[in-house]
């Protein structure tokens, strides 16, 4: 059977060199053995390998979930999971062991290979060293860990790259996020739709905007943290609103950084500006760094420190707020 990209890859935005070498090399090996497609989170990958599965297997439905009797998709159960358990993993054997229901072909997904561990790893590359032919395996990595060599050894790999801002818009377009907020979304994207949808559904913009007012507040002592403590309150959701929190500290010490190097930056929005212009007038690049170093390290070593999340985030604040004191006395 052949694939065909035009139909593979109708209106599927940006990695055009990797989606097409990744279609060759399928039709290539006839449909069957195992990819790797391995990227940044959030910029299509496992929607690439659902349009492949769908051509292959022939699924007519337009659901987001896909079900076909000869498909298999292995992925975490939910957020709360750290990783796919091993005995999911060990259900793939089960399933290609019995024959093909609809037609020549079964398929494995596995999204992603990030979130199996050693004893993960281990049966999965069991199944790869004995599975049949007419069986592809398509495993999604998100570039967060090391590929173990025994299991990229057996698969072809394919590396995507992060998308460019056209293709974010393009993207959003399709979206039901309101069109002012584009600019900001593809600054804070980072290349990843799937970051976006995480952002706008954290209200990114308005924490943005709570941190912001912080820093600006500083030297007045009008400013409190309450509105950043409240942020932290909502338990289910401290993981993401860290994420976003360490995003955009980081960003905007990183940009005071580039602004005192007289680099150019590309503001997020007009109180953004104003932020990144306070701080460059009242620190030094070395206070700078040394402010990135300590949020780098806090982010990393967080567990091991024994911080919860709000106090992590609140040690940053109080460093910026007394490096700036001390500089104004």
């Amino acid at each position: 059977m052949q694939l065909s990209s035009k139909n593979v890859l109708n209106n599927f935005i940006g990695n055009k060199n990797a989606s097409v070498s990744l279609i060759k090399s399928f039709n290539k090996s006839n449909c069957t053995g195992a990819w790797i497609l391995r990227g940044p989170r959030g910029i299509g990958k496992a929607k690439l390998a659902e349009n492949i599965i769908k051509a292959l297997l022939d699924i007519k439905n337009s659901s987001d979930t896909l079900i076909h009797p000869d498909l298999l998709v292995l992925k975490k159960i939910s957020d709360e999971k750290k990783n796919i358990a091993v005995e999911e993993v060990r259900k793939v054997s089960v399933f290609l062991s019995k024959t093909s229901i609809k037609g020549s072909y079964k398929s494995v997904l596995i999204d992603a290979l990030t979130d199996l561990n050693t004893f993960g790893h281990n049966a999965l590359l069991k199944i790869l060293e004995e599975h049949s032919l007419h069986t592809s395996f398509l495993i999604i990595d998100h570039m967060v860990s090391n590929i173990p060599s025994t299991i990229k050894s057996r698969c072809k790999k394919i590396v995507f790259k992060k998308l460019d801002n056209d293709e974010i818009k393009t993207l959003l377009k399709r979206s039901n996020i309101n069109k002012e907020y584009y600019d900001s979304y593809s600054i804070l994207s980072n290349g990843s739709i799937g970051n976006i949808y995480n952002l706008h559904k954290n209200d990114a913009l308005g924490i943005h905007k709570i941190y912001c007012e912080y820093v600006l507040g500083i030297d007045n002592r009008k400013n409190n943290l309450d509105s950043i403590h409240k942020l932290f309150q909502n338990k289910k959701k401290n993981n993401n609103i860290f994420t976003i929190s360490f995003l955009i500290l980081f960003r905007i010490l990183k940009n005071t950084l580039r602004n005192i190097n007289k680099v150019k930056v590309l503001h997020l929005n007009n109180i953004e500006e104003e932020v990144i212009n306070k701080l460059s007038n009242n620190l030094s690049h070395d206070q700078i760094t040394y402010l990135l170093n300590i949020l780098y390290e806090r982010k990393k070593n967080m567990i091991n420190l024994n911080l919860d999340i709000y106090t992590s985030i609140y040690l940053t604040l109080s460093d910026i707020e007394k490096i700036i004191r001390n500089n104004a006395k």
